[in-house]
């Protein structure tokens, strides 16, 4: 992808030389080519943001493409705007265009397009790679796969790449093989980095503890997520005041007790909180602290017509702003899991408390890719996708979730 991009800069780069060489003198055209160059100068943000996304789970449709462009050189005219510079909206809207299909066109041949060959030396892999595609009802990763389970040197060698358990202890022949296919130039890709890809989540069976090295140290990224999550909750209260009033109004109007629920959750570093919620159950089902509304199986018999459609677009989670704010939640992240359900999931499952390295969020991986949680073996397979999240902390990752929240929004997928 990143030749196929740098391939079309290149390309029009030549032209905009050509043309300037052909027509710098003009006022006119003088500005068309300035407003040309940093339109090229800002495709290069817009193909490393395509580029990241390309690697991420369920991010490599076409409106990530134009999302991507269109990020870019919104900016670019928040900056003429700013400046009041003078450009071309001509030569504007036409690079961005360009962009976007070019774009579009390099995911659809070498992504979307291409069958990825992957070698396969050891049994282990091949059982956990083919139980992981074989468990997705719709692929979470559009590129498409083919496991080549063999030992031969030759055979390996021609395929894109050879999948390894880095974790697991290795004979000596085995260990030949993989140093003889590293120094023909074949690409090795650990067992369960594929498996994130194809799933969206961290193995439980493959997690070590080391994966979490180095989230302690992106102290800039919790600074600037901090920042935004406090500029981001103050803006949407501002918006959503005066629905959250009505909301509240309506709660009261159509069943008895307050229109507020609260109750205990776990927070960052295992620290417990106050969660507020718009109440969506009758309030003898309610009551602070008698049972976990969410995971309660019964309880969706007790849930109140209004609140189920409060349930289905999430807006009974709105007053988690107000957690936002006191810094006791984010906009996004794992989660908070009720006090006694964290308590039960930290005796069976040794991994379940790095969840709570991070800051919960009112959204977060396990929400937009799930949907609700039933019984125990969806409770493990959300944590895997909690400890993807925590492992791959990153602003293009916020923003795949926060996108992907508007369609849960706007469509009712994976309401809890």
């Amino acid at each position: 992808m990143l030749r196929w991009s740098g391939a079309g800069l290149m390309a029009a780069t030549a032209v905009a030389a050509f043309a300037q060489w052909i027509y710098g003198d003009a006022e006119i055209h003088r500005i068309a080519l300035q407003t040309l160059w940093l339109c090229l100068a800002a495709c290069v943000p817009a193909t490393l943001l395509v580029d990241r996304f390309v690697h991420s789970p369920a991010t490599v449709g076409s409106i990530w493409i134009v999302f991507s462009t269109a990020a870019v050189f919104g900016l670019l005219l928040a900056f003429f705007g700013v400046t009041h510079g003078l450009y071309s909206r001509a030569v504007l809207m036409l690079s961005f265009v360009g962009e976007s299909a070019w774009l579009s066109a390099g995911v659809r041949l070498l992504v979307r397009g291409h069958v990825l060959r992957l070698g396969i030396c050891e049994p282990a892999v091949m059982h956990l790679l083919s139980e992981a595609r074989e468990a997705l009802e719709s692929p979470v990763t559009h590129a498409r796969a083919e496991l080549v389970a063999s030992s031969d040197l030759d055979l390996l060698a021609t395929l894109d790449g050879v999948v390894i358990d880095r974790y697991s202890s290795k004979d000596e022949g085995l260990r030949r093989l993989i140093t003889a296919l590293k120094l023909g130039g074949v690409r090795i890709y650990s067992a369960d980095h594929v498996h994130e890809l194809l799933t969206g989540r961290l193995s439980l069976q493959q997690t070590e503890d080391s994966f979490l090295d180095d989230s302690s140290g992106k102290v800039l990224y919790g600074l600037l997520k901090r920042a935004l999550d406090l500029g981001g909750a103050a803006v949407l209260l501002a918006i959503a005041g005066v629905p959250m009033l009505l909301i509240a109004a309506a709660i009261r109007a159509t069943s008895p007790g307050r229109a507020l629920f609260r109750q205990p959750r776990v927070g960052v570093h295992g620290r417990p909180f106050e969660m507020y919620k718009f109440r969506t159950m009758y309030a003898r089902a309610s009551d602070r602290g008698s049972t976990d509304p969410e995971s309660c199986d019964e309880a969706a018999g007790r849930v109140t017509p209004f609140g189920r459609r409060l349930r289905k677009y999430r807006f009974d989670e709105l007053p988690q702003l107000l957690n936002v704010l006191h810094g006791t939640m984010s906009l996004i992240g794992p989660r908070p899991e009720w006090t006694a359900t964290a308590s039960a999931f930290f005796e069976h499952i040794a991994h379940y408390p790095y969840r709570h390295l991070v800051r919960p969020g009112i959204t977060g991986w396990a929400q937009v890719n799930q949907g609700h949680v039933t019984d125990v073996a969806d409770a493990r397979i959300k944590l895997e996708y909690d400890l993807y999240y925590v492992k791959h902390l990153s602003f293009a990752l916020d923003l795949v979730i926060g996108i992907r929240t508007v369609r849960t929004v706007l469509t009712g997928f994976g309401a809890k």
